[in-house]
């Protein structure tokens, strides 16, 4: 796979894989390729069947016509940076940049749009169910189909896991209540890593985001805070603050699941965002997390026995495995 093409090859036992070179290329994309799939094995039918992701969103691709897809998923603005594509093709998960996951149910899809040859008198998300899990973008989503449990990582530092059942295909996100748990995380700590997160915890409180109310304008900011020396804000694992602290709860971190990163004491007023008048003499602000921390690419143990073991890792060099 390079920036736009697909290479396939065809391996063999009689021949050394160095001397292997695609029998096929196939065009794509016009911007670069995140991810892809082949199809799994249904049927001599499937094995011709692949899917891409990119920018624009997901294309289906068959080798007998590689000419044009068989049909595309948009999901544009936001690109898509992962998927999973599940056994029995029941569906696929997609994770984007805009900290979302979707579930495509295939099923639902293939008697609803146009490739079925019907009039088509649904919406352009029928058959899609999109959770927002992450101010951040998420960088990978694995399932494992021997537990059926479903992992995704973050560019926060967290790997997070959840059940996944049949009603994240059947039901609508609001009426599909499942409880998130963090795996592991990784913070900043000085020029140090730090790794956190315990299998023991309870549930996550903020996953799924819940909607959020504008930010606050803030007053006009004097020039002398411009060189103010930044202060240490200490955050939750998913290092943002709780924009509504839940009554009777003090704003704080959770114990043994801190997070230092380095914030403007502004943005300590104003939870990392501050929005005021174009003619005002200030700038707008919004934290993000260190690059160092993200968690770029995760996976599940697919071998019976060791179907539990969660490997996960990013920019930081660093890979953990761990058993869930």
């Amino acid at each position: 796979m390079s920036r736009w093409n697909v290479a396939l090859w065809k391996f063999s036992t009689d021949l050394p894989s160095q001397d292997s070179k695609p029998f096929m290329c196939v065009t794509a994309e016009s911007v670069p390729i995140r991810a892809l799939s082949w199809a799994p094995y249904v049927s001599e039918e499937n094995t011709n069947i692949f899917v891409t992701a990119g920018e624009d969103g997901l294309k289906f691709w068959d080798l007998r016509d590689p000419y044009r897809p068989l049909w595309e998923l948009t999901t544009a603005p936001r690109a898509v940076l992962s998927l999973h594509w599940l056994k029995e093709a029941r569906g696929i998960v997609i994770s984007l940049e805009d900290g979302t996951l979707k579930f495509l149910s295939l099923p639902r899809i293939a008697n609803d749009v146009p490739v079925t040859g019907r009039p088509f008198a649904g919406t352009k998300t029928q058959g899609v169910s999109t959770y927002q899990l992450s101010e951040y973008l998420i960088w990978n989503v694995h399932v494992s189909e021997i537990t059926g449990y479903a992992a995704y990582c973050v560019a926060d530092g967290t790997a997070v896991r959840f059940q996944l059942t049949s009603r994240f295909w059947e039901k609508e996100p609001g009426r599909n209540r499942v409880p998130y748990f963090l795996c592991g995380s990784l913070a900043e700590e000085g020029t140090a890593i730090k790794i956190g997160g315990t299998l023991q915890s309870p549930p996550m409180s903020n996953v799924p985001l819940v909607a959020k109310k504008g930010p606050k304008p803030c007053q006009k900011v004097p020039k002398a805070h411009d060189t103010q020396k930044e202060q240490v804000l200490t955050l939750t694992n998913s290092e943002h603050v709780d924009p509504e602290p839940r009554e009777g709860r003090e704003d704080g971190p959770d114990k043994g699941q801190e997070t230092l990163v380095l914030a403007d004491s502004l943005m300590l007023e104003n939870g990392g965002t501050c929005n005021v008048p174009a003619d005002e003499d200030t700038k707008n602000f919004e934290l993000f997390p260190p690059k160092a921390v993200a968690l770029h690419r995760l996976r599940w143990n697919m071998n019976k026995g060791s179907e539990k073991w969660l490997c996960y890792g990013g920019a930081a060099g660093i890979i953990r495995c761990q058993r869930i």
